[in-house]
């Protein structure tokens, strides 16, 4: 007899942002400040390219565990990020 798996459908909340600044904190952690006030941070090591044209659209969308991912097309990556504001 074959198990049944009961699979709920994830809802993934993807967000569009408008990027105005990146900096980076003492830690070298690279913070990235929206036009709407948030702040969200890096939390995972990563090299990224250092952007240079602002405003920049980028989607936030929810990742495992409560995590999110960050995904602009200037960075080719996902970066891991948390909000601090």
């Amino acid at each position: 007899m074959r198990g049944r798996f009961n699979l709920k459908a994830v809802r993934l909340l993807v967000t569009n942002q408008i990027l105005i600044a990146v900096y980076q904190d003492n830690k070298e952690h690279w913070n990235f400040k929206f036009d709407n006030g948030e702040v969200w941070q890096q939390i995972e090591p990563r090299y990224l390219p250092k952007l240079e044209n602002f405003p920049v659209q980028v989607d936030i969308s929810e990742g495992v565990f409560g995590s999110h991912n960050l995904r602009a097309e200037d960075f080719g990556k996902v970066v891991k990020v948390k909000r601090l504001k």
